[in-house]
Order: structure tokens, then C-alpha cells, then sequence
């Protein structure tokens, strides 16, 4: 059909978009998205018609059928369970699952009753219509997914369409592996998403073509920036964006002129999201006030107080750059990882190339485009623009140290690139002035996008439903860490991207076996690196071993499940440095089999470790 040809980038990304997103939506089990349980818990308690959240009992969430909920449930083992997989016969299963149970339980949804009820509008109305038609719970979910992936499609399609520059740009921003995993989802992201994509449409539209903007016109993005500062109030310094188009452009209106216009514009969605921010501090219960006997399944992370946070950094403001730089700096990596995509509960690990790939797709798209934008784009609408993005994340960064964590923690974390969907497209665009008019460029992007695409959606499959019968030798020579978003804290790489070892806080520079670093242990830190398997088979043979200096290294491997704890203290060889080895071996027996085993050492002594190895070798 002539309209979608994808020689145009709306069709292009309406064709793409749409066979990734049902991809994304059949392969992810129900509730794998982040925070999707809640997401689903708010917009059902509006499709009852609650509009806002039930206080009681000093928790905030609302009445549930108790069939849903154990519905739910039925899939609460795969998340953080990084080795745990399902099948699709019990997804199957789940969706034949009837709501025989209505009496009304009581959950907790703190994190989403914040959100303002325009966010959950289109799910709640979507899962309205399905309880009338009688279908159950988990088909719900599923369609109300659909629901949403075919709004975010039609938005979007119609945003490229108006946009008169950066077309492509856009339309491969739009269709990257988070961006299109999260928009399928009924998260609320989805609407901050499609507000922010359809706000930055008609700015672009005015500032950057020969249109006049009419009275109409003027409602219209009032109405929007309204809409995208209630959904999500750290996303209203976007409104901003307004300031790039030129004052003449805007038609007088009785007494307003172009610049009490553009003031409206920005002033009331400001005066919205102060209202609505607001009314979310007074709503909201700290982690210490929360009912003790729900607050562990309440989301709300320990040590968390709105209120006595924004004290702390009443007293300190100098605080309020440093906790947001150092958390830039803790998160980095993560944050660059995440908004191409690390799907999942952030347990879903794209390749780092293909990572580099979604980058490098961007900036070609970029430079292809660039050769048409320049001559309508001025340098102090860049300025403005990139000004506009780095005060958004900013709020982005701010905004989680008061929400997520303890009060006068010395950064901030937490902070995850699909917060960025909306924001990165415009600090990309306002950075990269080279212009090239090399069609190769264009074409390279569009390859690269399916392949990202189609790696993401492997690595989605992999870790859901593919069950590895053995692992190839897993080598960790703790010679890098990072912060890791799924454990929170940081971690050593090792050989095998899906394997990573915690405790990097042990990290050391002052001996090594192999390179420069160790795993330290001592009197205040005793555990050293740990690494955690699942989904092994009974009968496995699990090889483990580690070099130690120093006294008192001791070697674990450990299932909780079977009661099993083995112990390797007395060492097998020495080298010629003096590192001593640790090695043990460990038939998987029926019980262990799917669960979780511990490989870590120990020592309460200062003691190096180096050059981890292990392997699982499956008997023919």
C-alpha cells in the first residue's frame, strides 16, 4: 500500500514499530515490565471508579478482586530471578485463568498513586471494556498492552508526519528497543511518552515551517503542555520548548500578543505540576510510617521521606547539585545501557555492541538530516533546546533522591535511561551540527534499527523461555566493576555478560594474581565476590574454583533450597607468587534443580581473591 511505503519515515516506523511492539508484547510474560504490577493495580482501581488511590491502615493502594491477585502472583518468581524462565503453555494457562474470586482484598500501589489519573485514562478505559465483555484477568493485560502499543503507534505516526525536520531522527528514537518495549506496556511512561513526543511535534511544527499559529493552534498546545506537566511533573520544564518558536508566528488574540501567549503557555502548566506535586507529597506515606506488615511489598525503598529529604536539602542547597552529579556519575553507565535498552526488571542484557549500535544509528540519522535542518534551525534554538533537556534531567536525577532514596544519602541512584525517552532525542539534536547528505547514512540506520530490534527481541526471548543446558567456562579476573541497576549496587564483570558478580564494593588495586585488581575481604567487609545461578539441571556438575592471598579465604557454594553448604578452607596448590587455590566440585542434586545456588568467598581477615572460574557440565 502506497501510505505505508517505507521509503517515508512515519510508514517506516508505523510497519517497524508495529511488528517490534507485538514481538515485545508476546514474549514478555505478564508483569515483566517495570513497575507494570502497580501500573495494572492503579488503572483497574480507576476502571472501578476510583480516581485516586485508598488510604488505610497507614498504606495506599486500593480493593482488589482476590482472583486478580492471585492471578498476579503467578508471576511474581520471575522477576530479579535473573536464571528463571517460564513457557509459553503457562502464559497460555494464565490467560484461560478465571475471576472466580471477587471479594475485595486490600493492595499496595504507593509508588503509582502518585500519578495524577490522566495517566491511566486509556488503560483504565481499555480495561473497562474488557471486565464488561467477561474476559479475565491476564487477557486483560495482554489487550489493555495492545490498547496502549496501537495508541503510542497512532500518536507517534501522526507526530513524524507533522514534524518538518528531523523525521527519521525521531522515528528511529522512537522505535528503539526500550522505547519500544516500554510504549507496549500499561505503564504510565506510555503517556508521558506520547505527550512528550506529541508536544515536542507541534513546537517543531510552528518554529520550523511557514505555518501561522491561529487560535485554535494555541489552545491545542496549551492544553497539551497542561496534559504533559500533570503526567508527569519533572517533564514540565519541556513546555520551554516554546521559547524556540518565533514570536511573529503567533497570531494576536484581543489583548495578548505573541509574548503573553508564549507566558500562558509556559506559566499555567507550571502552576498544574506545582498543584499536583503538591498533592503527591501530602498523599504519600514514608517508609518508616508505612504499615510494618506491608511495607516490605509496598515498593517504597527503606530510608525514603519525601518531606524530610526536601528539609534536608532546605538546609543544605549545596547538596542539591553534588547528590545529582555524583548520582550522574554512579549511574552512568546504566543510564547509557538502559535507554537503548535493558528490558525486563532491568534483567534483560543487551550485547554492549549492539548497545553502541543504537548510538551510532542516531548520530548517522543525525548527520543525514542535519544537511535539511540546518538552513531552518538557528544556533540559539539549539542552545535553547539543549538547555531545555539537561534541566529535565536534572529534575529527572533531583527528583529520585527525593522520591527513592534515604534521606541525606550522599547521591543519588535509581535513575534509569527510559526516564529519558522523551528528553535524550533533544539533547542529541541540539548537539550534532555536522551536516552530510550521504543517503548511505540514512540507509545504514535503517538497517541498524531492525538489527537492534531483532537482538533485543532474541535477548528477550533468551531470558524468558530459553533454558541453557550447560554453561561454557565463566572466567572473572575482577578487573572491572560497575554500578549494576538489577542489584543496585556495584558489580564485576566477567566473561559472560549475563554473569556478573556482586559485592564490587570489594573491589581492590592493592594486589592481583592476573592485572591489577583482586576482590578484597577483611574484618568489616568478609564476603568478596559472589555470582548467582539458576536453572540448573539435576545432575549438573558445577566446577568452581579461585586464587586467594592472604589467611582465612574460604570458598562457598551454597543452595538454601536443598540445605546444602559446601566449604572449601585448605588449598589444593600454591603458585609461585604465594596465591594459594580454592576448588570445589558439586553434583546438582533433584532439589536444587531451578533454584538458586550461591558460588562466593569469605574471609574475616584482609585476604585477596582473583581469577574466579566455574563451569556447569550437563551429563550426556
Amino acid at each position: 500500500m502506497k501510505f505505508l511505503s517505507l521509503k517515508k519515515p512515519h510508514s517506516f516506523f508505523l510497519v517497524v514499530g508495529f511488528l517490534a511492539g507485538i514481538l515485545f508484547l508476546v514474549l514478555t510474560p505478564p508483569f515483566q515490565v517495570p513497575d507494570e504490577v502497580n501500573h495494572f493495580y492503579r488503572a483497574w482501581h480507576i476502571s472501578s471508579g476510583h480516581f485516586f488511590a485508598t488510604e488505610q491502615d497507614n498504606r495506599l493502594g486500593g480493593f482488589m478482586p482476590r482472583s486478580l491477585i492471585e492471578a498476579v502472583n503467578l508471576n511474581s518468581n520471575i522477576r530479579f530471578n535473573f536464571f528463571s524462565r517460564t513457557t509459553f503453555s503457562n502464559t497460555s494457562e494464565q490467560l484461560r485463568r478465571k475471576l472466580t474470586d471477587i471479594t475485595p482484598v486490600f493492595v499496595d500501589f504507593p509508588n503509582t498513586s502518585l500519578y495524577t489519573p490522566l495517566s491511566y485514562l486509556p488503560q483504565a478505559l481499555s480495561i473497562t471494556i474488557f471486565k464488561f465483555l467477561g474476559f479475565r484477568p491476564i487477557l486483560i493485560l495482554m489487550l489493555t498492552r495492545l490498547t496502549m502499543l496501537f495508541l503510542w503507534l497512532f500518536i507517534v505516526y501522526k507526530v513524524i508526519k507533522m514534524l518538518p525536520i528531523f523525521k527519521w531522527f525521531f522515528a528511529f528514537s522512537a522505535l528503539l528497543p526500550m522505547s519500544s518495549f516500554m510504549n507496549m506496556s500499561v505503564s504510565a511512561d506510555v503517556i508521558t511518552n506520547m505527550l512528550g513526543f506529541l508536544w515536542i511535534g507541534f513546537v517543531f511544527n510552528f518554529a520550523f515551517s511557514e505555518n501561522i499559529i491561529e487560535k485554535r493552534n494555541i489552545i491545542t498546545l496549551l492544553l497539551v503542555a497542561i496534559c504533559l506537566a500533570t503526567a508527569k511533573y519533572v517533564y514540565t520544564p519541556l513546555v520551554l520548548l516554546v521559547l524556540i518558536i518565533p514570536v511573529r508566528k503567533f497570531s494576536e488574540i484581543k489583548f495578548l500578543n505573541g509574548h503573553s501567549i508564549m507566558t500562558i503557555i509556559i506559566f499555567v502548566p507550571f502552576v498544574f505540576a506545582f498543584v499536583g506535586s503538591k498533592y503527591a507529597t501530602k498523599i504519600n506515606i514514608p517508609y518508616a510510617a508505612y504499615n510494618p506488615t506491608y511495607v516490605s511489598n509496598s515498593e517504597l525503598a527503606p530510608g525514603v521521606d519525601f518531606n524530610k529529604q526536601i528539609e534536608f536539602l532546605k538546609e543544605n542547597p549545596q547538596k542539591i547539585f553534588t547528590v545529582v552529579y555524583e548520582g550522574f556519575l554512579k549511574t552512568y553507565e546504566l543510564v547509557q545501557d538502559s535507554y537503548i535498552g535493558t528490558l525486563g526488571w532491568l534483567d534483560v542484557r543487551i550485547p554492549k555492541n549492539t548497545i553502541y549500535l543504537g548510538y551510532l544509528l542516531l548520530f548517522c540519522s543525525l548527520l543525514y538530516e542535519n544537511c535539511q535542518a540546518r538552513l531552518k534551525i538557528k544556533l540559539w534554538q539549539r542552545f535553547l533546546m539543549l538547555l531545555t533537556g539537561v534541566f529535565v534531567m536534572f529534575l529527572i536525577y533531583l527528583s529520585q533522591y527525593i522520591s527513592w532514596v534515604p534521606v541525606g544519602n550522599p547521591h543519588t541512584y535509581g535513575v534509569q535511561g527510559r526516564y529519558f525517552i522523551t528528553v535524550l532525542p533533544i539533547v542529541f539534536l541540539s548537539s550534532v551540527f555536522i551536516p552530510s547528505n550521504q543517503k548511505l547514512l540514512l540507509y545504514f540506520s535503517m538497517g541498524a534499527i531492525v538489527f537492534v530490534l531483532l537482538s533485543s527481541i532474541k535477548c528477550l526471548y533468551n531470558r524468558y523461555y530459553f533454558i541453557p543446558k550447560k554453561f561454557k567456562e565463566v572466567i572473572c579476573d575482577a578487573e572491572t566493576i560497575y554500578f549494576d541497576g538489577v542489584y543496585n549496587e556495584l558489580c564485576f564483570r566477567t566473561n559472560n555478560p549475563e554473569i556478573i558478580a556482586t559485592n564490587g564494593i570489594t573491589f581492590s588495586s592493592e594486589k592481583a594474581r592476573s592485572g591489577n585488581h583482586s576482590s578484597k575481604t577483611s574484618s568489616d567487609a568478609k564476603y568478596g565476590a559472589t555470582f548467582r545461578l539458576m536453572n540448573l539441571t539435576e545432575g549438573d556438575t558445577l566446577k568452581t574454583e579461585v586464587w586467594c592471598f592472604g589467611e582465612g579465604g574460604k570458598l562457598w557454594v551454597t543452595s538454601n533450597e536443598d540445605k546444602v553448604y559446601l566449604l572449601k578452607n585448605n588449598f589444593s596448590e600454591t603458585d609461585a607468587k604465594g596465591w594459594k587455590r580454592l576448588a570445589l566440585d558439586l553434583v546438582i542434586t533433584k532439589n536444587m534443580a531451578s533454584h538458586l545456588v550461591n558460588i562466593y568467598v569469605e574471609s574475616d581477615q584482609i585476604c585477596f581473591f582473583d581469577d574466579f572460574k566455574f563451569s556447569v557440565q550437563t551429563p550426556r
